[in-house]
């Protein structure tokens, strides 16, 4: 696993970061020779607030307008981590290594990572994106998820590894973004403390993780930065309105991947702020020993940690000239979650500027009516009725024999009947929105024209509290991907026995055997979208 924090908004502009004053050359090359001469005394043993010989209140003789060099940097992290001790109160008994690269390297470094994606794990990401209708067929989603790293992140820490890797946000200079190396810093802690370090196999099982591991990172930086404008003002290494340098979004960038991972750390921040609030810091510590199970549970908190999802058994009852994607000799399936299908039905309206919807565009963007600005500490929300009674969901995707075509059986099931008819409603409306129309003569069996983004044949259909959607490359297919789908109006669709007996495990998610120690690469997105200040 690898956190990562991005640097990403719509219309964002994040600068060089500045010290407030002092000398551009330390006396010395150590932490405690960059604090001012008005530092207070050190204490007689560690505590509390205080690191490597800085008080989390002290001023530093640091200024990075020309660029940070190490002994400012070794201040600046005894410093922070003074002062995260101050915020969260935990101790630190190390001091993680720091490394400060320019955005080509990250660039390069990411490239490196995602030069062994075989063709197994792309076709399951591409299944994956084209089954939520973000990414189309003529689109790699290999590609996408690289710009989104490679370009988008502003730090990271590796657990195993314990480092952090901090991006400057000039090619030329280095410069540290106070923030963005206190949630890094902040993750080494709750590596130390509770263990973060754990795989998962889904998008839907990462973002359920993370929305313990990044909603306290994101709110210990919230409280942070509040600090920042308040007690350490002027002390804190962050952009200055005259100093700033436009940072361009990735190219490639897809916004609905880009919210997905998202996701933890906007109904993470409000899961651990309510935590915090009632139960204080114990509260959100007990939470680690019994993480959420879905981002159900983060999106709606009074579901924590009792509401569990259902773990779906999706049967293979494929025909002849398709079989279920494998690797390893298992199905590769995955699982999106309440939050995936959020956003799916949500980028409608996102992409028409809200002319078009099935979630409106309101219901996503949290706004401050006073400033007109995203609201804090929480900018996203994922919650709406047409996806609130989700209760478990799994994709299965499928290839056709001697072909690249793909399809794919995509499970879902709901709180109660009524929540199943909403969602397959909605759903309904979506295809509706990229082009789909009925088949004649064929039950729940739909179809989007040739030349379109998402050219496919779909039959969507509802057995009480299920939805099953299954897809093919034309409307013949479907009943070879999964037996009886897209069936003449006059059959009926049958129950024969399975393909398969046995429980296959989970491919998707974070990793898709990515090389050395990166082994999921895709596992967490850190920060917050980014209005100026924020990483």
């Amino acid at each position: 696993m690898v956190l990562l924090c991005l640097l990403l908004a719509t219309g964002a502009v994040v600068g060089p970061a500045t010290a407030a004053a002092g000398p551009t050359t330390p006396a010395a090359n150590s932490s405690a020779a960059n604090a001012t001469d008005t530092s207070p005394p050190d204490p007689p043993s560690d505590r509390l607030g205080w690191e490597n010989g800085v008080w989390y209140n002290e001023s530093l003789n640091v200024d990075q307008r020309d660029g940070i060099n190490d002994s400012e940097l070794d201040a600046v992290v005894a410093r922070t981590m003074a002062r995260l001790e101050h915020v969260r109160g935990l101790e630190f008994d190390r001091t993680p290594p720091v490394r400060l690269i320019s955005p080509d390297q990250q660039q390069n470094e990411t490239a490196e990572q995602y030069a062994d994606v075989n063709e197994t794990n792309r076709i399951a990401l591409n299944v994956q994106y084209e089954s939520l209708l973000l990414i189309n067929e003529t689109t790699d989603a290999v590609e996408s998820q690289q710009a989104l790293f490679g370009g988008g992140v502003s730090g990271y820490y590796q657990p195993g590894d314990e480092n952090i890797t901090l991006i400057s946000s000039d090619e030329d200079v280095r410069r540290v973004q106070e923030g963005v190396l206190a949630q890094e810093l902040f993750h080494a802690q709750q590596d130390r403390y509770f263990g973060i370090d754990t795989n998962t196999s889904t998008v839907e099982a990462r973002n359920a993780r993370n929305g313990i591991v990044e909603g306290d990172a994101n709110y210990v930086q919230y409280l942070y930065e509040q600090r920042c404008d308040g007690a350490w003002n002027g002390t804190c290494l962050r952009p200055n309105a005259g100093d700033e340098a436009s940072q361009e979004q990735p190219p490639n960038l897809n916004i609905g991947m880009v919210q997905l991972f998202l996701q933890p750390y906007n109904s993470g921040i409000a899961f651990v702020q309510e935590r915090q609030r009632t139960g204080g810091w114990d509260a959100v510590d007990a939470v680690y020993d019994q993480p959420p199970e879905s981002t159900e549970q983060t999106i709606h908190p009074d579901k924590y940690p009792t509401d569990e999802p259902t773990n779906l058994t999706v049967p293979d009852r494929s025909g002849e000239g398709w079989q279920p994607l494998r690797q390893n000799g298992e199905r590769v399936t995955g699982s999106v979650g309440e939050a995936g299908l959020f956003v799916s039905l949500w980028m409608p309206s996102y992409e028409t500027r809200g002319q078009t919807s099935v979630i409106p565009l309101q219901s996503h963007i949290n706004y401050n009516m006073t400033t007109r600005e995203p609201a804090e500490p929480v900018t996203y929300s994922y919650d709406h009725p047409i996806t609130a009674g989700w209760d478990g969901d799994k994709l299965v995707p499928y290839v056709a024999n001697g072909s690249n075509e793909t399809g794919y059986v995509y499970e879902t099931v709901w709180d109660s009947e009524a929540d199943a008819r909403e969602f397959r409603e909605g759903y309904l409306e979506l295809l509706s929105y990229h082009g789909a129309e009925p088949v004649d003569g064929r039950t729940d069996t739909f179809r989007i024209a040739a030349g379109s983004e998402f050219a496919d044949a779909f039959a969507v259909t509802r057995n009480g509290s299920r939805v099953t959607i299954v897809n093919a490359p034309a409307v013949e297919d479907l009943s070879t991907v999964q037996r009886g789908a897209g069936a003449p109006t006059n059959e009926s669709a049958t129950d024969d026995p399975t393909n398969e007996t046995t429980e296959t495990t989970d491919g998707f998610g974070p990793g898709f055997g990515l090389v050395g120690a990166v082994v999921a690469l895709l596992a967490v997105v850190v920060g917050r979208l980014s209005r100026g200040r924020r990483s």
